[in-house]
């Protein structure tokens, strides 16, 4: 939820494509789900909910590319309406040069040993850099005029989630991703809270709570360095904290990394998310080996038990 939550979540799914489907050490079918497109082919998507501002989804498309493939002129034949139709399409805005190399034909992908790299001034948004598809359920974009004057405030976030309810449906979602689990165990959320979006997820973490209430929350809260005012963004986190951390089983805050931090091998010297958020999806895919791993098959409530002293929930 939010965009440097988006930043993060991306590098988290990149690392999870990248490991072996069939795994003897991690259970990949505890956060992916198998599927299959009307031409019958296999797909292999994540369990999945992103919610974004339509502007910052940038290239991807909100209806996955694996099972959506309409065409413009399908989409007029299909319409009943036997008079004339004037198309207008919005301007395409071109890829970056990795996902360039990814929509490449494969026999130029074979004739090469990698993809393209991708170089901190290729990333525009963080689906610039998104390796994994997403299926038709995921993506929830949140038009700008769902915010009041433009405000960035904890309460303009409840309100945007009471404005933009009316046209997503973000818990239908939940509930037809749910449904699929032979034996849920939980869910992990990402968001920002720094901005309107700590409200947002307030909202959305208590109707969870509410009908799964004995479900863990694992909920990650990243604040981004000069988000604002800080008097403004300081408030925003201490009203996320106090609305969500007894709703949750585990509530972490994380802060966006600055250049001054030493971390060995690593470069933090720009300005952009795409280095500092990788930092931090290390730590939340590190985290979740646990529920996630063959070997010690914990659930996620008992990870939470054993890291909390005095926790009431789950």
């Amino acid at each position: 939820l939010g965009s440097v939550a988006n930043f993060v979540g991306t590098h988290v799914w990149n690392i999870q494509e990248a490991s072996p489907e069939e795994s003897a050490e991690i259970d990949h079918n505890i956060m992916w789900r198998p599927g299959q497109t009307e031409k019958s082919e296999r797909t292999w998507t994540p369990r999945l909910i992103v919610v974004e501002m339509q502007e910052n989804f940038g290239t991807l498309k909100l209806g996955g590319y694996q099972y959506d493939q309409q065409t413009v002129a399908s989409a007029k034949e299909s319409l009943p309406w036997d008079g004339s139709v004037n198309v207008v399409e919005a301007e395409k805005v071109p890829l970056s040069p990795f996902l360039q190399s990814l929509s490449a034909p494969e026999s130029h992908q074979q004739a090469v040993e990698h993809y393209a790299p991708v170089k901190d001034n290729d990333v525009r948004w963080w689906s610039d850099y998104l390796k994994t598809s997403y299926h038709p359920r995921t993506c929830h974009a949140v038009w700008s005029s769902c915010v009041a004057n433009d405000a960035n405030t904890f309460s303009s976030g409840q309100d945007m989630w009471d404005e933009a309810h009316k046209t997503i449906d973000v818990m239908d979602s939940v509930h037809r991703f749910v449904e699929e689990c032979d034996q849920l165990q939980g869910f992990q959320v990402l968001s920002d809270v720094d901005t309107l979006w700590g409200g947002y997820s307030a909202k959305l973490i208590a109707e969870i709570a509410d009908e799964f209430p004995r479900t863990a929350i694992d909920f990650s809260a990243f604040s981004q360095n000069n988000q604002g005012p800080a008097s403004e963004s300081a408030l925003n986190q201490a009203l996320s904290l106090a609305n969500m951390s007894s709703l949750c089983s585990r509530y972490v805050p994380f802060y966006e990394p600055l250049p001054s931090h030493r971390f060995p091998q690593l470069n933090l010297c720009n300005n952009g998310l795409f280095r500092s958020t990788a930092v931090m999806a290390a730590a939340i895919e590190t985290s979740s080996l646990a529920f996630r791993s063959r070997k010690h098959n914990w659930a996620m409530h008992w990870e939470h038990s054993f890291l909390s002293s005095s926790g009431t929930r789950p």
